[in-house]
């Protein structure tokens, strides 16, 4: 009974937790998600939806194959960790779901030392600080390209008060 009630008190520590967290076995199969994962997994279109039972390192692989660089990197990264290549593996991604965009950070890291291991993938939700940046930076631009329009104003104004003779 003990042991029944340290397991259930780990789980309940993982679920208190905003951040997605699972455990992929050596074969990049899911066997523990959290329930910000399964959260996330129910609000993913089906066609992206990951739960204990479904090969991550497939289904990432096959997303490379459609997305690109970014699905690339994670599947490149998630496979140097398990088969103990690094000690840890951290990328972005853009996921898609029914309330909108949202960037994460996934992090890998393995549960054993020797190869090839189980790893924990956590992904933090980062889309408020994209926003923030995202919004830093569109004001930066909007005030240099103010400031460019200025100065394009008050040129033409100079050649306006100031006109050239041809000859």
């Amino acid at each position: 009974r003990l042991v029944l009630a340290e397991v259930d008190f780990r789980h309940a520590i993982l679920d208190a937790v905003d951040v997605e967290v699972g455990v992929v076995n050596p074969d990049g199969v899911i066997q523990y998600i959290n329930t910000a994962w399964q959260h996330c997994a129910e609000a993913a279109r089906a066609q992206d939806r990951v739960a204990v039972g479904t090969n991550y390192l497939a289904f990432l692989t096959s997303a490379a194959e459609n997305e690109g660089l970014v699905a690339k990197a994670l599947v490149t990264g998630l496979r140097a960790v398990m088969d103990g290549a690094r000690d840890e593996f951290e990328g972005e991604f853009v996921r898609t779901t029914e309330t909108g965009t949202c960037w994460f950070m996934m992090r890998v890291t393995p549960l054993q030392a020797q190869a090839p291991r189980a790893v924990v993938v956590t992904n933090l939700d980062i889309s408020h600080i994209r926003q923030v940046t995202a919004g830093a930076l569109t004001r930066e631009y909007d005030a240099v390209r103010q400031e460019q329009q200025q100065r394009e104003v008050s040129s033409l104004e100079t050649m306006a008060a100031h006109p050239t003779s041809s000859v």
